[in-house]
């Protein structure tokens, strides 16, 4: 973390870190129990809760 989270703050600063692209998608409590269900069998990589 010492190391990694300075660089990739960096990186996201100087617009070289596409942040976009590692979000799968955002969803709400509604839609938690599908969320789980798609992690569980590998058809998304990354979803961000937004309560």
């Amino acid at each position: 973390p010492k190391r990694d989270i300075p660089r990739f703050l960096a990186l996201f600063r100087d617009g070289k870190l596409p942040v976009d692209r590692l979000l799968s998608r955002t969803i709400g409590f509604d839609d938690l129990n599908a969320a789980l269900d798609r992690l569980n069998d590998a058809a998304t990589v990354r979803e961000v809760l937004i309560p």
